[in-house]
């Protein structure tokens, strides 16, 4: 019997792996993903990835499935990838309110500034470069990481 080289260190990826997939925990237990869970001898209902031991090893992977596991198993992974963009968008929409409300405090108040105010939407568009130069930053560091030496 044969298995990857790559082992599953947690249940999320162990989650994606197809219906099918047989996999072996560190103690030994073996199962078979279904729709449901996994199969495992002596259990009646299907158990959740969160039920073996880690690290899991995929027993007779098909190509596909030895490149998935590999895939999901690396530090750059889409949902890693997304995370950080979420997080980064966040930021800007945080800057993005905190600016609207300055201008709109400025604009309501008597003998309106509009050079202050103008000023000051300046200055926002350049922390706009700035935090979109950041997140170019961010992602290619991501993408950098992720190519390995």
């Amino acid at each position: 019997m044969t298995s990857t080289n790559t082992l599953v260190r947690s249940s999320e990826v162990l989650d994606q792996l197809p219906v099918g997939t047989e996999v072996q925990d560190a103690d030994g237990d073996s199962g078979t993903k279904t729709a449901d869970g996994f199969t495992v001898a002596g259990w009646r209902t299907p158990l959740d990835a969160g039920w073996f031991t880690y690290p899991v090893t995929v027993l007779n992977p098909t190509p596909a499935t030895a490149t998935l596991v590999a895939d999901l198993s690396s530090s750059l992974n889409l949902h890693t990838v997304l995370e950080a963009v979420r997080g980064l968008v966040d930021k800007a929409a945080e800057m993005y309110e905190r600016q609207d409300a300055a201008i709109e405090a400025l604009s309501s108040q008597p003998g309106l500034n509009t050079a202050k105010i103008e000023r000051l939407e300046a200055r926002y568009d350049r922390e706009a470069a700035r935090m979109l130069d950041d997140f170019l930053a961010a992602l290619e560091a991501l993408l950098d990481h992720g190519s390995g030496p």
